[in-house]
């Protein structure tokens, strides 16, 4: 299929992406969204991401990018058909439909029973029926099916059609896998039946902590009939399935390690027994390795494995023990895509690798999808904007060119996924002379940086993991708090221990914040520390308060109570209120709580969001001396916004949003007048 043939939904004349489908008000969009699932057509040609902000389109050969199909509605799971003519997509919630590739029409559109949350989407080889896994509502108590696999009949004359009914609706979960014959389909399952709803909405078998349903058994049934035909257990949780060219063999990856692969009777209607264990191969003994099975299309079975420890994707033929392919670096949790056994396509901080059999080495396409930032700040000439990443480190972004790839502050190039051992970048600081520090740490030790170098300025030993950091370089002093809630303040210059406390407050889910002259710090919603003077200010309780930020001369701080209708700007000495700012009115979606606040470096303007319910927001700017009516509000149909910063000048605001992005907010025409 030629390029020509895509429907460039957005990319004519040249256009940036970052500009993509835009309000008026918004400047750019940095980056496009946080990667969901990704699908690699048939033939190799285009890469596919379903991300919150729709489907984004890579030319493979280019590594260029195409288009952005579905623009503004979140995509969850994609999968091209066996031929490519056709794209499944989950839009939305519970909505999955199914798209025309040549022309990029909609063919037919799916429901989920009981608005279910779709985990994998697979088509039929002869593209008569799609599958797909997935969650359920568990605030239904009346749904008894909690995760469930479901199949539904597609058209196959190429036109548009109603919603379709499901065909069938299976107990189980992904991962899903049809037979080559596409009569076969098998899916995960907990080798313990599914229970109803208890007393309190959950099942007895799930757990409320994680909400996971177990996948140590498979079911394999017949779809044509909707008959069960039987059901394989032993394992310890099913990673992929996959059914040989043949059908002879369906092979199971483990995610501890072991590939089985089962023998498929000739006689369907045989007693289960006749399923029989073929071969098992131990590929690594490692409890933090992922594997995916696949069989080529000439039957040779291969492994992607990804371990989590060692940094690794590698590429194997389990029968002959060869490696045909062996990354090391980081690599992202994004959902890989192995398509057919041929093409491997998968994701770390910057670039989608993508590898095809025979190559020893991956093409690499620059994406700009991440995660939300926990925190932004602008350089001091505001001419580049920080995000901090967590493990995936400090990303800065040239603001007048949006589209460009972000450099990357990483200096010790460990994992980004879950393991404690691993570094957490957590805060990053603006000197009056204009330098960018930046705080990280481990399991036990805190370190300062200043950005782009090699080696850290100090190290802190603590006594348990870092969980939160601030520094003051006017102060030139760092604190950190670790998982027993234990704060801890450094004179940088001298490398000695200034002060440890305990706060008296729960600070679990809070950021230390240091005053701009570093004279306070906040560490939690109403703790107050004089840092100067070594004690509490206990003139605030959690009756009254919830801290949010400094004024300029550090002798103010707003706060935004959820019990009062106002944000206060309170005297740190007198203990009073010298300004408030009344909340907006929430919609019937929208809490008083406010979420984020930010104010500009002047200190005359406010901006925030409030706590919402659904998938949209509002985001709300003052001018601090004209009164309680903003000057501005932004409709964002996003739900969360994680962070927000002004531009040194005012006249920018930039938020970091849930979907992974930031967007530049354009102030100038409300500040006119101001």
């Amino acid at each position: 299929m030629q390029m020509s043939k895509i429907p460039l939904q957005y990319g004519r004349e040249g256009s940036e992406s970052s500009t993509w489908h835009l309000s008026e008000d918004l400047l750019a969009r940095i980056g496009r969204g946080y990667v969901r699932d990704m699908a690699l057509s048939p033939d190799g040609s285009f890469l596919v991401a379903a991300t919150d902000l729709g489907l984004w389109w890579y030319d493979i050969d280019t590594c260029e990018l195409l288009t952005l199909w579905e623009a503004g509605n979140a995509a969850s799971n994609v999968t091209f058909s066996a031929c490519g003519e056709w794209i499944a997509a989950s839009i939305g919630i519970p909505l999955i439909e199914v798209l025309d590739v040549k022309s990029g029409k909609r063919l037919a559109g799916l429901t989920r029973a009981k608005n279910e949350i779709t985990s994998e989407l697979v088509f039929s080889p002869d593209r008569k029926r799609l599958a797909a896994g997935g969650m359920a509502n568990l605030f239904e108590r009346e749904t008894r099916l909690h995760y469930s696999v479901e199949t539904w009949v597609l058209q196959q004359e190429g036109r548009a059609s109603e919603r379709i009914e499901s065909e069938h609706i299976y107990a189980g979960t992904d991962p899903i896998a049809f037979s080559s014959d596409s009569r076969l389909l098998a899916f995960a399952i907990p080798t313990k039946e599914l229970e109803p709803y208890n007393f309190d909405g959950y099942p007895a078998n799930i757990s409320k902590t994680g909400g996971q349903l177990g996948k140590n058994g498979i079911s394999v049934c017949d779809v044509t009939t909707g008959k069960h035909i039987t059901t394989l257990s032993g394992f310890n949780k099913v990673a992929s399935l996959s059914f040989s060219p043949c059908d002879r063999f369906l092979a199971v990856g483990d995610y501890k390690g072991p590939i089985r692969v089962w023998k498929v009777p000739d006689d369907l209607s045989s007693d289960t027994s006749s399923w029989s264990l073929y071969k098992v191969y131990q590929e690594i003994e490692d409890t933090d390795t992922s594997h995916y099975v696949i069989y080529s299309p000439e039957g040779s079975l291969r492994t992607a494995a990804f371990s989590i420890n060692k940094n690794s994707v590698v590429v194997r033929e389990p029968e002959s023990g060869g490696v045909l392919f062996d990354h090391m670096g980081d690599t992202s949790f994004y959902q890989p895509d192995f398509s057919k056994g041929e093409r491997l396509a998968f994701a770390s901080e910057t670039e989608v690798h993508v590898w095809t059999v025979g190559k020893k080495d991956s093409i690499c396409v620059s994406q700009l999808h991440g995660l939300p930032p926990s925190s932004l700040n602008f350089s001091l000439d505001g001419k580049k904007l920080f995000a901090c990443l967590w493990r995936f480190g400090i990303f800065s972004w040239d603001v007048a060119f949006p589209d460009r790839a972000p450099h990357v502050f990483k200096p010790l190039g460990k994992s980004t996924l879950k393991t404690l051992q691993n570094e957490r970048y957590m805060s990053i600081a603006v000197s009056p002379e204009g330098k960018l520090f930046v705080t990280s740490g481990d399991e036990n030790i805190l370190r300062l940086w200043e950005l782009n170098s090699e080696m850290p300025i100090a190290t802190f030993l603590i006594q348990t993991e870092a969980i939160t950091a601030s520094f003051s370089p006017t102060a030139n002093l760092i604190a950190c708090r670790d998982d027993s809630d234990k704060i801890y303040i450094w004179d940088v210059t001298t490398g000695k221990l200034r002060d440890t406390y305990i706060s008296e407050e729960d600070v679990s889910d809070t950021d230390l914040t240091f005053s701009p002259n570093g004279a306070y710090l906040t560490c939690g919603p109403c703790y107050l520390y004089d840092v100067v003077r070594r004690e509490h200010i206990d003139k605030f309780t959690s009756e009254n308060v919830e801290f949010q930020t400094f004024s300029p001369n550090s002798a103010y701080i707003w706060d935004t109570a959820y019990t009062d209708e106002t944000i206060r700007l309170w005297d740190i000495h007198q203990c009073e209120v010298v300004m408030s700012l009344r909340k907006p009115e929430p919609e019937p979606w929208e809490e008083k709580k406010v979420e984020t606040l930010t104010l500009s470096t002047c200190g005359q303007y406010l901006a925030c969001s409030l706590y919402t319910h659904e998938t949209k927001s509002r985001l709300f700017v003052w001018d601090t001396h004209k009164g309680d009516t903003p000057i501005v509000t932004f409709e964002i149909g996003i739900e969360f916004i994680s962070s927000l910063i002004f531009s040194p000048d005012s006249t920018l605001l930039a938020s970091g949003m849930d979907d992974g992005t930031i967007l530049l907010w354009d102030l100038k025409p409300y500040l006119k007048n101001t």
